[in-house]
């Protein structure tokens, strides 16, 4: 049992923060967004913007970046949800 705090899965966090988590393309992330999920026809990956800029950045958060993945892969062979990625291998010299 580790003494490390649970991350809020409430917490807002930008895309860019949320491609990391995920180990994909902030890009992707954005079509997400964008796609209507075709059994809630809600978007796959909910998004809030915030301020009044057009520039502001989009936010998620680490609940709907989980529901948004497990959506995108049914059959459960992904990450499991609220977990990060697994970390990249060292390279030996």
């Amino acid at each position: 049992m580790t003494d490390e705090p649970q991350p809020d899965l409430d917490e807002l966090i930008t895309l860019r923060e949320a491609a990391v988590l995920a180990g994909i393309k902030e890009s992707r992330l954005r079509q997400y967004a964008m796609e209507l999920s075709k059994t809630t026809e809600q978007p796959r990956l909910q998004t809030r913007r915030l301020g009044q800029s057009r520039t502001r950045p989009y936010y998620t958060t680490r609940r709907w970046l989980d529901e948004c993945l497990a959506s995108r892969n049914p059959g459960g062979r992904g990450r499991p949800a609220g977990q990060p990625p697994a970390p990249e291998p060292e390279s030996e010299p």
